[in-house]
Parts: structure tokens; sequence; C-alpha cells
């Protein structure tokens, strides 16, 4: 899932592991509009991408929270915060994507 996730983003663009099933995606210098774009873009992509395990087909459930911020005076923890907030919303929405928060 990484590997995907990275192959569609610009190099400088950052993807990790977040917890178990959690990846986060880390985009420097960019814009909501352009944050906004590129979770559409993911969250299509993967759930159209098949993964193959064994003789097993496995499509993915996608969710995305965003959030941006212009420097990071607001602290780690609030990040965070607004982070699982933006997710929760995500798991309930039809297209995955959870509300844009921006942090100062």
């Amino acid at each position: 899932v990484a590997q995907s996730l990275q192959a569609r983003l610009r190099s400088g663009d950052y993807v990790g592991r977040w917890g178990g099933a959690s990846f986060l995606v880390v985009l420097p210098g960019s814009s909501s509009k352009y944050a906004q774009h590129c979770a559409d873009r993911l969250v299509h992509s993967l759930r159209y991408y098949g993964f193959q395990v064994g003789a097993l087909s496995l499509e993915l459930s996608v969710c995305v929270g965003i959030v941006t911020t212009r420097s990071c005076e607001s602290g780690r923890d609030a990040l965070i915060s607004e982070v699982e907030k933006s997710l929760r919303i995500a798991s309930g929405r039809v297209d995955g994507i959870g509300s844009l928060t921006e942090l100062d």
C-alpha cells in the first residue's frame, strides 16, 4: 500500500505507516487545494487497485483526513488531534474523505 501511495505522489512528498492499517501522507509546501486533489486521486486509485494475496483478490476501503498548516506553531499534538477528527468524519462519508482543517 505504501509503495502504491508513494508512486502517486511528487518527489519530496512522504508516506509512512501510522498505526496498524493507517498511513500518513505529508505534502510539504502544498496548498489546501492540492491536498484535496491528492486525497481524491489517492482514494480513487486505492479503491480500484486490486491486491492479490495468493489466490485471494482483496479490495480496500479508504478514508482520508486532511489537515493543513502553514507552520508547526500549533504543535504536534494539536495537528494529530485534528487529523484524527478528520479521519473520524471521513469514516462516515461515502467518498471516504474527511473535512479540510486549516491550522495556523
